[in-house]
């Protein structure tokens, strides 16, 4: 197995508060049995006070490892490729969204590309529910959990969010992996929550160098709509 340690501050108005989150993601996420997604066994206290999550080993690269690797070689993914990998993503987060759980921060560094006991590469979603059961630096109430670059619209303003909002984090996965940019891009967090809700839907087929489909561009440009029921 692998352990993952988290240290959650526990002090002051709203300690118990993340911890009691924290087991009731955790717990929820050990209910899904995916191939897709990543295993939770265990989760618990210990003594000294980190959380834990014991949780089944994987062997390969994270999705950011893998596409840092093909970026600085000059090579972008393919749109088949993509995919191959953005479906069984969605099969993971499927099973999720079926038992009303949320991922709220699908990004690369929270896929990882695992080799199977045949050495078959087998998509690996993790993290279920962590985002929000520690809470985010983001901001100082906690609503907007996430990463940045990968925030639908509605968690950019802190709304309740649904499966909707994973679906655009996945159309910012696949854009950025057929592109090797992301959609939206800014140093500044708060400029870069704007453009997820203001700026105009980029064509990824605009990128210098890049041949897609119309019908993936399409679907696209789809899963990044500024409103969910879009």
């Amino acid at each position: 197995i692998a352990l993952k340690m988290l240290t959650l501050d526990t002090t002051g108005i709203d300690g118990d508060t993340h911890v009691q989150r924290f087991f009731r993601e955790a717990r929820a996420t050990a209910r899904l049995r995916h191939l897709n997604t990543v295993r939770v066994f265990d989760v618990g206290q210990t003594e000294e006070g980190p959380l834990f999550l014991a949780m089944e080993m994987l062997q390969g690269p994270s999705l950011t490892t893998w596409l840092r690797r093909e970026f600085e070689g000059g090579r972008r993914i393919s749109e088949a490729h993509t995919i191959d990998i953005a479906i069984a993503a969605l099969k993971s987060l499927g099973e999720a969204h079926r038992s009303e759980l949320v991922h709220r921060d699908v990004k690369p560094g929270n896929i990882v590309l695992h080799r199977g006991p045949d050495d078959e590469t087998i998509v690996k979603v993790l993290d279920f529910g962590i985002a929000r059961a520690v809470g985010s630096n983001l901001t100082q109430t906690g609503h907007s959990l996430g990463t940045p670059a990968y925030m639908s619209p509605e968690q950019c303003r802190g709304e309740a969010l649904d499966g909707r909002s994973d679906l655009y984090a996945i159309s910012v996965l696949m854009y950025l992996m057929t592109t090797a940019e992301l959609p939206y891009a800014s140093a500044d967090n708060m400029a870069l929550l704007f453009m997820h809700i203001n700026a105009p839907i980029p064509d990824p087929r605009k990128v210098e160098g890049v041949k897609l489909s119309d019908q993936f561009a399409k679907t696209l440009q789809r899963g990044l709509a500024k409103s969910a029921d879009d």
